[in-house]
């Protein structure tokens, strides 16, 4: 059913008001990740000078670092460990754009594809390869095994972001 599909992949920046003031990404690729209304510190959490700006579709933020402006990911509020996602802000904007404009990742939002054929297999299998190109063009130091733009490039190289979750965009009207 369309109501169950995701919005078409947009980029967009919003400007976040809070303590920040951070200009985000308004979203990437449905659920994977959706700017907050309002950047706040993550006070409740062990490791100090979080400043969340973001969610996943799971409940966890994306923060940047107090101290080194580095962008993080963070599974609950409360939880101690961070996973790697970019150098620092303006990388991670590059980083969103750069998978925005990909999408739809060579294939054909018209077409009904067949996941388990190997057209589609290899589709997806290089369109997780160019995710992760270009994210390791742009921010080398972060686009890692277990860091949130390859597991990304990989979910993607699985199909897991097939255009057929998204509603296709609205067309000309006139």
């Amino acid at each position: 059913m369309d109501e169950d599909l995701l919005p078409w992949p947009v980029f967009d920046l919003v400007r976040l008001p809070g303590g920040a003031d951070l200009e985000v990404p308004r979203r990437i690729l449905g659920g994977e990740y959706v700017a907050l209304d309002a950047a706040y510190v993550l006070d409740r959490n062990p490791r100090a000078g979080l400043i969340a700006f973001g969610r996943d579709a799971g409940g966890g933020f994306f923060c940047v670092t107090a101290d080194t402006g580095h962008v993080v990911y963070v599974v609950t509020d409360t939880a101690p460990e961070t996973v790697p996602v970019n150098t620092d802000l303006a990388r991670f904007r590059e980083c969103a754009r750069a998978v925005v404009e990909l999408f739809p990742f060579g294939e054909d939002p018209a077409a009904e594809p067949d996941d388990r054929s190997d057209g589609a297999a290899e589709a997806h299998e290089r369109a997780g390869a160019a995710v992760r190109a270009v994210t390791e063009r742009i921010d080398p130091p972060l686009v890692e095994a277990g860091g949130f733009w390859f597991d990304l490039s990989y979910d993607i190289a699985m199909g897991d972001r097939a255009v057929r979750w998204y509603r296709p965009p609205a067309g000309p009207t006139g």
